[in-house]
């Protein structure tokens, strides 16, 4: 099963764009991790993951996702290759969302007072 689920920050507003047809919108989620080393001494990284969704999730993403805001991304892992304009192949991981949810309360009241407005209309 090819199955992942981030909670962290968008680094950035999505940019957004149309291929093949299809609307897409692609951010980074922030990602911070601690632990120990051998030495146990404290080590803390932070990580960073390249999202994309597309359709409707893409518009919805590039409608509420802020600079900052904490958000909860499932989805799966796609890896891709290209050729860079040094002429080298190189590979590429992404998180293909398929469910993106605010973690802000205020973010979360806004986007259910959004779909309950939405889905009232005729």
């Amino acid at each position: 099963m090819n199955r992942v689920t981030l909670i962290g920050a968008a680094e950035a507003v999505p940019r957004n764009g149309i291929a093949n047809g299809l609307e897409y919108s692609n951010f980074t989620v922030v990602t911070y991790e601690s632990f120990f080393n051998r030495y146990g001494l404290p080590v803390e990284r932070t990580l960073f993951h390249r999202v994309v969704a597309f359709g409707r999730l893409a518009k919805t993403a590039s409608q509420h996702i802020q600079e900052g805001a904490h958000i909860q991304v499932s989805g799966r892992i796609n890896y891709r290759t290209y050729v860079g304009s040094d002429n080298v192949q190189r590979t590429l991981a992404e998180i293909v969302a398929d469910d993106i949810q605010p973690q802000d309360f205020h973010t979360r009241q806004q986007v259910h007072q959004e779909q309950t407005q939405f889905s009232s209309k005729p």
